[in-house]
């Protein structure tokens, strides 16, 4: 049996993280705003959002059609739409992650392989091919910074991380897996970046084992954290595909996320009580998900990285699509008459004082 933790093997550094509950400690989430239109292009139509993401000014960005990207306020309203579809300056294909600098706004296009850097008023800068579709990034202050995805060259093949320079040119290959890539195994070979609060680091979270990764920027210096947990086991793929319509879904490590306190938000997904009914039997016999937010739960922790502690643990009925911001968390729910929107959540602990060692 082939058991994702193979691909752990190699690592030196590492810290089994224990649980150390501040009882009575909570998390909770407090609502910052709701973003999305009753019409037009900025109305979200989709809970299938492929990119949130806040620039500099604390606008948010949000996908809300293939080649386009809904501006909005910090308050929620709708400022602008950027984007039309093409193959032009300033168009796309499909738009399939956004990321920022202190400067820019970088606009990736899966379709097109092109990736769109923008001014902070989105007048287009610069328009560079993309070497390689990235699965998900962490972009420095200078847009530079790393990227996960697989690239099928002999040179470069298993490598999960790639550097890049401020110009979107690949630089360095590093973190390659400890078992051969298989294009039917690649979820269980997934990376999801977030940078850290330190500008010199970045974090890297395992999709299929609850591990995640602190690594420095162009070195190969990174710390392990585990968390071996009876309600995440270690998955295999033969499992895997077996238990897809039969069996509850397993666990997914979705992300995780620094705060200006120096703890990290993890966020899971786990199996919902209705996952059953989530699900559908096409009409060559497979499986699909007709609807996330019932297939899934939330789980999230807060983990004190200093004392390799688990603090709190909160399950979710609501599904969190990602972090868009440290400690902050986007959703897509509908309001009373249907209508689909974002939802941007940021996570609080309830909680008596604890005292930081120094």
């Amino acid at each position: 049996m082939l058991l994702f933790s193979l691909l752990l093997a190699a690592q030196a550094d590492t810290v089994v993280l224990k649980d150390a509950p501040c009882a009575p400690c909570t998390i909770r989430v407090e609502t910052v705003v709701q973003l999305g239109e009753k019409n037009g292009d900025a109305m979200v139509t989709s809970p299938r959002v492929p990119a949130v993401a806040v620039d500099p000014l604390g606008r948010y960005l949000v996908v809300t059609r293939p080649a386009m990207l809904a501006v909005f306020s910090p308050q929620g309203r709708l400022l602008r739409m950027v984007g039309r579809n093409g193959g032009g300056p300033g168009e796309y294909r499909r738009i399939w992650r956004v990321a920022t600098s202190s400067s820019s706004i970088f606009v990736y296009d899966d379709i097109g392989r092109r990736r769109t850097q923008l001014s902070l008023d989105f007048n287009v800068v610069a328009t560079q091919p993309m070497q390689l579709v990235p699965r998900s990034l962490a972009m420095r202050r200078d847009g530079s910074g790393v990227l996960a995805g697989i690239i099928p060259t002999r040179e470069r093949i298993g490598f999960l991380l790639h550097d890049f320079d401020s110009r979107g040119n690949l630089t360095r290959s590093h973190h390659l897996s400890g078992i051969s890539y298989r294009e039917d195994l690649s979820e269980f070979f997934w990376r999801k970046l977030n940078p850290g609060v330190d500008a010199r680091e970045y974090w890297s979270s395992h999709a299929r084992e609850y591990a995640f990764e602190r690594c420095r920027y162009e070195v190969n210096s990174c710390m392990l954290f585990l968390r071996p947990v009876e309600w995440f086991p270690r998955p295999s793929f033969e499992d895997w595909y077996e238990k897809m319509g039969t069996k509850p879904p397993p666990p997914f490590l979705s992300e995780v996320s620094e705060d200006s306190a120096g703890f990290v938000w993890t966020l899971s997904r786990v199996a919902d009580a209705r996952w059953a009914s989530a699900i559908s039997l096409g009409t060559g016999g497979e499986y699909g998900i007709r609807d996330f937010a019932r297939y899934f739960d939330s789980l999230v922790e807060l983990v004190d990285i200093r004392t390799g502690s688990v603090i709190a643990s909160q399950r979710f009925d609501e599904l969190f699509a990602g972090f868009v911001a440290p400690g902050t968390v986007w959703s897509y729910a509908e309001d009373d008459e249907g209508f689909g929107l974002i939802e941007i959540g940021r996570l609080m602990l309830d909680r008596t004082p604890i005292t930081r060692r120094k």
